[in-house]
């Protein structure tokens, strides 16, 4: 989308910087955060800010009001959802599946991710070369919202910090990772 606004193609590039590096600062503190504050609201609430950050997209498609800052700006925030979002899916896995499937479970949970990342793009294509481009950003809010709707009915993991300084837990973390 960037390099169609701006006829440049090196805006793609510059789209996707935008959104991994808000998304690589927050994975760092993103464990510390699923461990400190219960990972099915962080869920919860990271798939309503995704669903509303796109629905913003979609409307601003659909009124040819979009501009480049609009788009690189979404992605940030886009970057921080994501940041926050995968370690509190990775904190929440082990409480949905039992010890003795924990490995079956990690290996379906990855083929079926690589698989949407194979099908979901490539339906998105086709929907969005059928019925526009806000259409698409349309039926992604609504993934957003049905995953936060699946997130009502997730179980109450707990929380496992014990200092509950985000940055002693980092700390305590980098520590592990030196010492391992």
């Amino acid at each position: 989308m960037g390099g169609e606004l701006t006829g440049a193609t090196l805006s793609l590039g510059g789209v996707a910087a935008a959104t991994a590096i808000p998304m690589i600062l927050i994975n760092v503190s993103g464990g510390v955060l699923a461990d400190t504050y219960e990972a099915k609201y962080l869920l919860g609430g990271s798939s309503l800010i995704g669903a509303l950050l796109l629905a913003v997209l979609g409307v601003l498609t659909m009124t040819e009001t979009v501009e480049p800052w609009h788009v690189f700006a979404i992605e940030i925030f886009s970057g921080f959802v994501a940041g926050a979002d995968q370690p509190s899916r990775q904190a929440l896995f082990p409480s949905l599946v039992p010890q003795s499937a924990i490995k079956s479970a990690v290996t379906l949970n990855g083929s079926l991710l690589a698989s949407a990342l194979v099908v979901a793009p490539t339906l998105g294509g086709l929907l969005i070369a059928a019925t526009g481009l806000h259409i698409g950003f349309f039926v992604a809010a609504i993934g957003w919202v049905a995953m936060f709707v699946v997130t009502l009915f997730l179980p109450v993991r707990g929380t496992f910090s014990t200092t509950l300084s985000v940055i002693a837990d980092l700390g305590t973390g980098f520590s592990f990772i030196r010492s391992h």
